[in-house]
């Protein structure tokens, strides 16, 4: 018995992995410019808003998804920030708009309405990427519910957007990921974006997966995980 994962968690933690290129090319503007400066690194690490700061940068425009939309690439970009304490010469913004006023695919097809279609209007406390990522403690019914099959992310409107190359969604076992020793499935989850919400908040996304189905295995795997302290909703 599974449940769905984004495919992109499959990967290298993208965290870990924009981290070393914006590294990279740091040193490399210093060089370029030839003079030192101190700079800042954040990859979903700092209270910015990236999306937004992207949009203001010209880098493309935010779609009906909340996502940033860039030319040819869809809304599947993984962004970071750089932040220097040196200015630098103002450039050009790309001259992109989001084609969501003639696609509406995402809006469309989001299976919990969280994109109402309406431009700057996102429902995210609806949205199972934020639910199963960034909400913490107790799942309430109703949010258990939008979870659906979905342990990890979602994803479904990154993929319809035009442009988007993403990895499909893969299945976890549900069984495993409960009563499996804690150290197991940590190795596992080391060094993937898994490791970012950790064990026990994957635990209780799974534990709602099963809640929201109605075949016996389900509700005695549910039963069993639940009669286990570690798998209290908390």
């Amino acid at each position: 018995m599974s449940g769905l994962i984004a495919g992109y968690a499959g990967r290298v933690d993208y965290h870990v992995f924009l981290r070393q290129k914006i590294i990279i090319f740091s040193e490399a503007m210093k060089k370029y410019l030839g003079k030192d400066f101190t700079c800042e690194i954040s990859v979903d690490t700092k209270p910015l808003a990236e999306k937004s700061l992207a949009a203001f940068s010209g880098l493309g425009s935010i779609g009906l998804n909340s996502c940033l939309l860039c030319e040819g690439e869809g809304s599947g970009t993984c962004l970071g920030i750089l932040a220097l304490d040196i200015e630098l010469p103002e450039m050009d913004p790309v001259d992109f708009a989001a084609p969501c006023s003639t696609c509406g695919k995402c809006a469309e097809q989001c299976p919990t309405r969280a994109i109402t279609g309406k431009p700057g209007e996102f429902i995210y406390r609806r949205c199972r990427s934020y639910l199963t990522m960034e909400k913490k403690g107790v799942l309430e019914k109703d949010e258990a519910a939008l979870l659906g099959d979905w342990i990890f992310g979602c994803d479904i409107c990154t993929s319809l957007c035009p442009g988007s190359d993403i990895p499909p969604p893969f299945k976890a076992d549900l069984e495993w990921l409960l009563f499996e020793k804690d150290s197991i499935v940590e190795e596992v989850l080391k060094d993937t974006a898994l490791e970012y919400p950790g064990i026990m908040l994957l635990r209780r996304n799974a534990l709602a997966v099963l809640e929201n189905r109605e075949a016996p295995k389900a509700r005695e795997l549910a039963g069993k995980a639940l009669a286990d302290i570690k798998m209290e909703k908390r």
